[in-house]
């Protein structure tokens, strides 16, 4: 009730309009909508729990690469590790091999010094954000597509009004928010995947497009995908949840 009551003074677009409970929203403190120990005991009931940790192979290899200069970091590098003197197996050596080469990669990123000079929001996304889009390269369920998609949860509830044409016409296909990243079960037909998270890029970390982009936007593609599973699991919400990068 106080996030309805909220979002019918809102005068601009918030997540509360959206039925989406911040907690980290400050304005909810500065419009006195809720007290600090009410926010407090909310978060101790919604907690989230980490259901599994980095294994340790992973977790000391990651380790392996922690120098403060390249020099040494690209003698980390060449050192062969007895995984690399195994035959490659993607079912156990992926994620040690992904490291690998997500770490050369920014090496030759920042070497280049092109960090240094002003992009584009796309130019991070092709060469900053690569690497991610093939992390799930393993997984043969899901997979990642990348490059300013509709979200197929955000666009089933966009036009699950559409109805056939009768005394108007049919109504035109409404597009949703596009993301940089969207995290979706790899599947034949994609018109009835599953997704499971999305990601946002740009290039300061601070502005009005940050905010609207990580306050307003990925918050509501992330609930429609949560929606979207919801329903797809029988209206059980149990053990599941979504997502987001920034």
């Amino acid at each position: 009730d106080v996030l309805y009551n909220f979002s019918k003074q809102c005068i601009v677009n918030h997540p509360a309009c959206s039925v989406i409970l911040d907690l980290n929203d400050t304005i909810y403190m500065k419009e006195k909508l809720f007290t600090t120990q009410e926010i407090d005991e909310m978060k101790k009931e919604a907690s989230m729990n980490i259901i599994s940790r980095i294994p340790q192979d992973l977790a000391d290899y990651i380790d392996h690469s922690n120098c403060d200069n390249l020099k040494d970091l690209r003698t980390r590098l060449a050192d062969t590790q007895d995984w690399e003197k195994e035959e490659y197996d993607m079912s156990k050596h992926h994620d040690l091999d992904w490291i690998k080469h997500a770490i050369r990669s920014y090496i030759r990123l920042y070497e280049s010094g092109e960090l240094n000079t002003v992009q584009k929001e796309q130019w991070y996304n092709k060469h900053v954000w690569l690497p991610t889009e093939t992390v799930f390269d393993d997984n043969n369920s899901i997979h990642i597509v990348a490059g300013e998609y509709v979200s197929l949860a955000s666009a089933l509830r966009k036009n699950k009004s559409r109805i056939i044409e009768s005394t108007s016409a049919i109504k035109r296909i409404r597009s949703e928010y596009k993301c940089d990243m969207i995290v979706r079960e790899r599947k034949a037909n994609h018109e009835e995947a599953n997704e499971f998270g999305a990601g946002e890029t740009g290039i300061k970390s601070s502005g009005t497009k940050h905010i609207v982009k990580g306050g307003i936007k990925l918050p509501k593609v992330l609930k429609d995908m949560l929606d979207n599973l919801v329903f797809n699991n029988n209206g059980s919400y149990e053990g599941l949840a979504t997502f987001g990068l920034q």
